[in-house]
C-alpha cells in the first residue's frame, strides 16, 4: 500500500490533527463554552449598579383638561342685627371652571439608577452556579478532544495491528 499511487503515510500525530480539525462536536463545545463565559459576564452584572432611560414624545389634538361644571348652591347665614338674629340666603352660583393639566405637546424623561442592598444570597449563587457552569463547559470541550484523540488512537492502533497481522 505504501507505493500506491495517492496513498499517503501519516503519523498518528498527523492523524490527531485532522481529526481535531474536522471533528463535528469541537465547535459545538467551544459554542457551549462561549455562552457559558456570557452567562458568567450576565451573573456579575447583578453586583454592578443598573441604569435605565426612559423617554416619551406625546402630541394631542386637543389640549388635555377637565372641566368642573357650574354649580349652584343656596346657603343660609345667621347674621346678628339689632338684638336679633335674622336668617339670611344666599344663591351663589359658581360658574364652570376649565382646568388645563397637561400641555398639547411634550415630553416626559426619567432615569433611574437601581442597586440592590440585599438579594437574600441569590447574586452569589448566580455567580457561583455560572462559575460552576463555565468550568463543566470547559471540561466538556477537553473531553470532546480527548474523546477524538482516543477514537484515532485506537483505529490508528487497530490499523498497525491489522496490517502486523496481514504482513
Amino acid at each position: 500500500a505504501e507505493n500506491e499511487p495517492g496513498v499517503r503515510r501519516l503519523s498518528l500525530d498527523e492523524c490527531v490533527a485532522i481529526a481535531i480539525e474536522n471533528n463535528q462536536r469541537q465547535p459545538a463545545s467551544q459554542a457551549a463554552v462561549a455562552i457559558a463565559e456570557a452567562q458568567l459576564q450576565q451573573a456579575l452584572s447583578a453586583f454592578r449598579p443598573h441604569l435605565s432611560l426612559h423617554s416619551q414624545a406625546y402630541r394631542t389634538e386637543e389640549d388635555p383638561h377637565f372641566v368642573f361644571p357650574e354649580e349652584n348652591a343656596n346657603y343660609t347665614v345667621l347674621a346678628p342685627a339689632i338684638g336679633v338674629v335674622v336668617p339670611t340666603e344666599f344663591n351663589v352660583t359658581i360658574p364652570e371652571k376649565v382646568i388645563k393639566f397637561q400641555e398639547q405637546s411634550g415630553i416626559d424623561t426619567s432615569l433611574q439608577l437601581t442597586y440592590p442592598l440585599y438579594t437574600g444570597g441569590r447574586r452569589r449563587a448566580a455567580k457561583r452556579q455560572a462559575r460552576q457552569g463555565l468550568a463543566a463547559a470547559k471540561e466538556g470541550l477537553r473531553k470532546t478532544a480527548h474523546k477524538v484523540m482516543y477514537d484515532v488512537q485506537r483505529m490508528y492502533f487497530g490499523a498497525v495491528l491489522a496490517r502486523r497481522l496481514h504482513d
